[in-house]
Order: C-alpha cells, then structure tokens, then sequence
C-alpha cells in the first residue's frame, strides 16, 4: 500500500493511505465503474459482432441494427444506473444493519433497478427509433409478460454488481485498515444526527453495547455513544487501541497498572480510576510490544 505525507489538523505530518484502486471503506467508485463497464462491453461486443456477421450473411436482414441498439442502449442504462447503485450500497453499509432488514433494501433496490432500467432503456429506445423514422413497441402487447422477462435478467445483474462490491470490499478493505490513523489524527464518529472529529488520543477506552459502541473520553463525563462494531472500530484505531476482552478495546496510553489473577485473567487499572477487567484470551495482546 502507497502512503502519502499529508498536515494533520493540529498541523503535525501524518501518513494516509493512498490507492487508486480503494479507500477505507473498500473499492471506490470510479474503479467501480469501469470494472463493470468492461464486463458489459465485453458482452456487448460479443452479441454486436454476432449480430453484425448475421449482417453479413443475410444483408436483408432488419435484425442486425434492431439488436445492436438494444443492446446498446440496456447497457448505456445499467451503466447510468452503477453510480446510484454504488453510492445506495455505502449508505446501507455505513448504516451497519442487521442481516433481516439489509435483505429487505436490498429486495428493494433490486425493484428500483429494475424498473429505472426499464424506463431508461425503453425511453432511449423510442428516441432512436424516433429519430429513424420508425416505431418501437415494448411490450408486443404483453407488458407484464415483458415486465417479468426484464425483471429475470435484471434482478440477477443487480446481484452481480452488489457481488463485485462485496467482494472487492472484503479483498480491499482489510489493506487500508492497518495502521490507518495515527494518534493525533482526528476520525469523524456520529451519534444520532450529529458528527464528532475526535483525537484517538483522547479515546481512554471502548466498550461494545449490542450493535454500537460506548467511547469513553477525555473530558467528557457520559460515553459517546456511536452505532458501529467492535471490530470494525478497532480497524480504525492507532495500535495504541489493545483488545483486553470480546467487549472492550483500552488506550494503552492510560493503562496505570495491571495484575493478573491466577486463572489467567486480569485487571487494569486506569489513570482516570476506572478498573476494567481483561480475559486471559487477550492477556498476550496487552503484552505485546
């Protein structure tokens, strides 16, 4: 991974990751769209050339020049489409939601792609034809036949593009999470409606509470309470951030004293007072370096 010196907001030198390809949160748009451009190219290609030989071989034929604007335009459509596509996927994303209702907007955008592919690709259509001095009929006058036979290709199209991210997300994104931050870098948290930019190192502990987090912080007498996993916080972290149990991350930097009981586990203590207790699962992590 290529870094680049960049001024951190208390003017200080920080280094951030830098690719072309991806950023914190995994693949980035333009990529994105070029990857699917490819693909669809590639077949749209593939289905001119076919059309264009049949061309050649039956010259009478009206078929070549019907099919290569359809294909043409489906695809100038699913193109026009992967913009929206990519940027509904990283709200639902950062929305961190559970499994049930991330099916749920995912039913329901795979709907929308659908019918906005419809419209875009039917509309286009009608314009060139238009423009040609002929008439296009979508539907043979069996819409809801056609509707169905558009939604069965185009319900799977919509898996494959959110696939592509998903997948170039899981590859991607585990590279730009080591070592993202540095302790004097702020990081943009939310809590309900409002953002906060935070200094790590003034985030004394963290605590899971079901699907969000509790940041403990300096100077602050109730935790922050922002929606995100463990885990995935941690990622964003300074190594400074150590796992002492399944349900809370420490600032080493405020780590007074610690001791160990004879099972393995053990208890630390905070410069603020606070005494958290640590699972021996993660009693090397604290060790460490």
């Amino acid at each position: 991974m290529r870094m680049t010196q960049a001024v951190g907001p208390q003017g200080q030198t920080v280094d951030r990751p830098k690719s072309w390809l991806a950023d914190a949160h995994g693949l980035r748009l333009w990529p994105y769209i070029t990857v699917t451009a490819v693909l669809i190219i590639v077949s749209l290609v593939a289905s001119v050339g076919s059309d264009s030989l049949d061309a050649l071989i039956r010259p009478d034929s009206a078929r070549s020049w019907h099919s290569s604007i359809h294909s043409l335009t489906s695809v100038a459509a699913i193109l026009a489409l992967s913009s929206v596509l990519f940027v509904a996927y990283r709200r639902l994303q950062q929305r961190n939601l559970r499994w049930n209702r991330l099916i749920m907007w995912h039913s329901f955008l795979a709907v929308g792609f659908w019918l906005s592919h419809v419209v875009l690709m039917v509309g286009s259509r009608k314009l060139i034809y238009g423009l040609m001095g002929a008439t296009y009929d979508f539907s043979n006058s069996r819409p809801l036949l056609q509707m169905l036979y558009e939604g069965a290709k185009d319900i799977p199209t919509y898996g494959l593009l959110i696939s592509l991210l998903v997948i170039s997300d899981y590859y991607l994104r585990p590279k730009l999470a080591v070592s993202q931050v540095s302790a004097q870098e702020r990081l943009t948290f939310r809590s309900g409606s409002q953002a906060y930019h935070l200094l790590p190192a003034d985030i004394i502990w963290v605590a899971a509470a079901g699907n969000y987090a509790e940041l403990y912080i300096c100077d602050r007498a109730l935790p922050l309470l922002i929606r995100t996993g463990l885990d995935d916080l941690h990622k964003r972290l300074p190594s400074d951030f150590v796992r002492i149990h399944k349900s809370r991350l420490v600032n080493r930097r405020f780590i007074t004293d610690t001791r160990t009981a004879p099972s393995g586990d053990f208890e630390i203590t905070l410069t603020t007072g606070t005494i958290l207790r640590g699972s021996r699962r993660y009693r090397k992590d604290l060790t460490a370096s």
